[in-house]
């Protein structure tokens, strides 16, 4: 078993989240990999997103012009987040006879970690019905990259994992004279730092 390039975490970092300091068998690091490649993989399906690179999106959207006498459209929020700047994300306008032409990219930037394209000097999205396309490539470049607090959650996933299994099927158990209690949901704590990066 090996990690796969989505992987949240690497097995060194679950351990250190852990307070483990002891090498790994190779059978403990192909269930810690095993156990890291399902929560990375079930983190994806939760936020409904790529978080490593590799994806490229498509949006089209409306623009708004200027809705409001001081309020003018000038910055769209992709769905996904970063922007991967290599590439740079792409601006694209519909015309009246429906054909794309490309938005001069002296006229507009990014902030690649919030996934937001803005216009520069004034600039604004015309009003119009599906009269904008943004194309670009999002997720972070590798799991090195993945920002402390996602690796945090990915730690106590991979966490829940291990207890879900041990403890399959049993919601108590008793040891002597205590007895303990096991919740099977996933940690609130893991669910609230997600949350933080669905779009």
């Amino acid at each position: 078993m090996a990690l796969n390039t989505n992987a949240l975490i690497t097995v060194d970092e679950y351990l250190i989240t852990i307070g483990s300091y002891d090498a790994p068998t190779p059978a403990e690091t192909s269930r810690y990999e095993q156990a890291i490649n399902w929560v990375s993989k079930e983190a994806e399906v939760y936020l409904d997103r790529t978080l490593v690179s590799g994806s490229t999106a498509t949006e089209i959207f409306d623009g708004l012009g200027q809705p409001h006498p001081e309020l003018l459209h000038d910055r769209y929020a992709a769905e996904n987040a970063p922007f991967i700047t290599d590439p740079t994300p792409k601006l694209y306008v519909r015309s009246s006879s429906q054909t794309w032409s490309a938005v001069s990219q002296t006229t507009y930037t990014w902030k690649a970690t919030d996934g937001e394209i803005y216009f520069t000097d004034s600039g604004y999205f015309i009003a119009g019905k599906n009269n904008y396309r943004l194309v670009y490539d999002y997720g972070y470049a590798n799991t090195a990259s993945i920002p402390a607090d996602l690796k945090f959650a990915g730690a106590i996933l991979v966490g829940n994992f291990f207890n879900l299994a041990e403890h399959q099927g049993k919601s108590t158990e008793t040891l002597g004279s205590q007895t303990f209690s096991y919740n099977m949901n996933i940690p609130k704590v893991a669910t609230d730092i997600l949350d933080r990066y669905k779009r």
